[in-house]
């Protein structure tokens, strides 16, 4: 690990809720937007990190232009929102209580308030961070390393006809992120979209790896062939029923032989770690309360004991790691290396865009839903072909030519579990495929 800093911007989403984004753009390492689906309207969210106080005046100029070009780019029927730290301070000046609220924490505004209070007076934003009524330890945003200057330099603005959106903003000093900022909590009215999604079961996900082992393979050969037995399946008219029989007597055999597969959920984060957290977060708490020089000193030191313990766990637990797939890779666990290797790698973004027949990038969902649509609709809509006659060698033939760990369909049977299954599976029952072709198609 590299004791090394990278200089960056973006957003944190929960699990829940990634289904509901619509478009992440990065702009730059100091801007960077976010599109949410809600109702009646979406949201759009634009984060941003100006430069400090002292930062020469072109670097602050390319920033706000750089932040009035991304703002002006979203365009549509949206509400916009724009937060970050912009090191901006802004005092009680009657001047600017239309747009900022008699609620800030300071006196006097800085250069890079004034440069915001601009930004916003421009696009007619209005400032929530200093609107509403607060305590002073619930408007500061930001300590500074000698635990005494606070400052209230984070901010959220909003569209002046949506401001009642948003109905409280505050600091939180008790949430422990290991930084010298306050977490900022913005209370927001809106509705997400409902998603409209297919039911699906659950897959079970089988050890297919023990199928590599002649022993295993054959005592699952037994399992389906009895299986099969209980099951009672026969050639009947009913294809949709004969196939179901066959599918949970394989399910069943699969899980009595091989098993299920067990994801091992191991992760640096252990126990040493938890301490060493809860240490750190005890000595805050008794750093904030009791702002003294002792509470001082004990925080900065269980902060850089935590720190440590942190660093250790993870650089050991990825050691660990690197050194099971060394073994992987020599010993020809070719599954497992690429399993690990894709878990672990770096992040690579998503683009959902898909081209039109001009060759122009969709991105809207609806565009894409539309051009999914004439393509299948192009696709399917043609002349069947005569149906042949398919014949129990060719059956045989396509199942032994199945390639391994290949994703399953609707049946939720992996390849392996047909292929291994053994000659009764493929005689006496993988028969009713061309035995019902005909009564198929014919009722359909």
């Amino acid at each position: 690990m590299e004791n090394t800093h990278h200089f960056g911007n973006g957003f944190a989403v929960h699990r829940t809720l990634v289904p509901y984004i619509k478009e992440f753009n990065p702009v730059s390492e100091r801007i960077s937007t976010l599109t949410i689906n809600t109702s009646p309207i979406s949201i759009g969210i634009i984060n941003g990190h100006a430069p400090t106080e002292v930062k020469d005046d072109n670097v602050k100029d390319s920033f706000y232009d750089e932040l009035t070009e991304t703002y002006e780019g979203i365009t549509g029927n949206m509400i916009r929102i724009v937060i970050g730290d912009f090191n901006a301070k802004f005092g009680r000046e009657p001047q600017y209580f239309p747009c900022i609220g008699k609620e800030s924490l300071h006196c006097n505004s800085n250069d890079n308030g004034q440069r915001l209070m601009a930004f916003a007076k421009s696009n007619e934003l209005t400032f929530s961070s200093t609107t509403f009524p607060l305590i002073n330890i619930h408007k500061a945003t930001w300590r500074s390393p000698d635990g005494e200057t606070l400052k209230q330099i984070d901010h959220i603005l909003i569209q002046t006809r949506y401001r009642s959106t948003i109905h409280d903003v505050r600091n939180h000093r008790g949430a422990d992120c290991d930084t010298d900022y306050y977490l900022v909590i913005a209370k927001l009215r809106s509705k997400l979209k409902s998603q409209s999604r297919l039911k699906q079961d659950k897959r079970a996900k089988f050890n297919l790896e023990l199928l590599r082992d002649e022993t295993v393979r054959k005592n699952y050969e037994n399992e389906v062939r009895k299986k099969l037995k209980e099951n009672n399946v026969q050639i009947e008219v009913d294809v949709d029923l004969d196939w179901e029989k066959v599918s949970n007597a394989v399910k069943k055999a699969a899980a009595t032989s091989i098993g299920k597969l067990k994801r091992s959920r191991n992760t640096w984060y252990n126990d040493l770690c938890r301490i060493a957290v809860d240490k750190r977060r005890k000595a805050r708490e008794d750093f904030i309360k009791n702002n003294t020089q002792t509470t001082k000193e004990t925080f900065i030191r269980e902060r850089k004991i935590c720190k440590s313990d942190l660093q250790r766990e993870k650089i050991k637990f990825f050691n660990n790691i690197l050194h099971t797939e060394e073994n992987d890779h020599t010993q020809g666990r070719t599954r497992n290396f690429f399993r690990v290797i894709k878990q672990y790698k770096q992040f690579n973004p998503i683009w959902n865009v898909i081209r039109d027949q001009d060759g122009q990038m969709l991105i809207e969902p609806e565009s894409r839903a539309e051009r999914w649509k004439g393509y299948f609709e192009k696709l399917l809509n043609g002349k069947m072909p005569a149906q042949p006659d398919v014949t129990l060698d060719e059956v045989k033939s396509a199942i032994i030519g199945l390639k391994n760990w290949k994703a399953p369909g609707t049946d939720n049977i992996p390849a392996e579990l047909i292929k291994y299954g053994g000659e009764e599976l493929h005689v006496e029952n993988i028969q009713t495929v061309p035995a019902n072709m005909d009564g198929r198609t014919g009722t359909g």
